[in-house]
């Protein structure tokens, strides 16, 4: 059986094969966080800069510190890789955890982050947990951070899907004059989300930190998947009527129509069935 001994400690040195990925599955890797990080130094024009070891951990959305064990130093380049993507990665579109190594330590908070919420990180995580998964492997500690993903968002989907169907099924409005929180004219859908997290810790400290930060942040609640909510359940619902038509023995059509405002025809169908 393949150890550590058999890996080298060193990313940037890995001969990425299958033998890698199973010692890896089986393993893990060193994340080399006792090397002499003096030799990182980076100059730029204003000062001289070195590996931070804080980037080896990250603050959970509940404040909670959480080790980076997907982090690992290279010492002969200098640089940080991300091991899960550089062993389990696609080869095409590599990245700098991947690549040539990452050492831009002004921004490596920033960027050390946006890898971490990237899909190909994501991904290359999920394709090291099905096969430390196959090889029965002991220590998960690695898989946790997109298991606590998962499982947050999810614990948010599931508040907006409660919400999304008890409008439609009163054929309430959605949409009002604001759309913002904590705003007294906002839609009914943001009303009943601010009526819930008065007694709902979890959603009261999702919309503090996400509830207002507009296009471009990740926060479940906007318009945009409330609209997509509404349509996938519209399609469930038609399916269901129709899978309801074709195994009733009697129905009737009936077929209208009618000019809009705009003259443009609107044709309705009624349908009948006995179930």
């Amino acid at each position: 059986m393949q150890t550590t001994e058999d890996q080298n400690k060193d990313p940037a040195l890995w001969e990425i094969n299958d033998t890698l990925r199973e010692i890896i599955a089986r393993c893990g890797f060193d994340q080399n966080k006792c090397s002499d990080f003096s030799k990182s130094e980076r100059v730029y024009a204003d000062q001289r800069r070195f590996l931070p070891v804080s980037i080896f951990q990250r603050k959970m959305k509940n404040n909670e510190v959480k080790d980076r064990n997907w982090l690992v130093y290279s010492e002969s380049k200098r640089s940080v890789y991300c091991g899960p993507c550089l062993a389990f990665g696609p080869l095409e579109n590599k990245t700098q955890f991947e690549n040539e190594g990452f050492n831009d330590w002004k921004n490596a908070e920033l960027r050390v982050a946006q890898h971490e919420n990237s899909a190909r990180h994501k991904s290359s995580i999920l394709s090291l947990k099905a096969r430390s998964a196959i090889d029965s492997r002991i220590d998960n500690l690695l898989h946790l951070q997109i298991d606590e993903e998962i499982t947050y968002w999810r614990s948010v989907l599931k508040r907006v899907v409660a919400v999304v169907k008890r409008l439609c099924s009163r054929g309430l409005a959605f949409r009002g004059k604001s759309e913002k929180f904590g705003d007294p004219h906002n839609w009914n859908y943001f009303m009943i989300l601010e009526l819930l997290a008065e007694f709902d810790p979890f959603l009261a400290s999702h919309i503090e930190r996400f509830g207002n930060q507009g296009s471009g942040s990740t926060s479940y609640l906007s318009k945009t998947v409330c609209d997509e909510f509404i349509l996938l359940m519209g399609h469930k619902v038609l399916k269901q009527i129709g899978d309801e038509i074709r195994r009733a023995k009697y129905f009737s059509l009936i077929i209208d129509s009618t000019p809009d405002i705009a003259h443009v025809d609107q044709l309705t169908f009624v349908i009948r069935y006995v179930s």
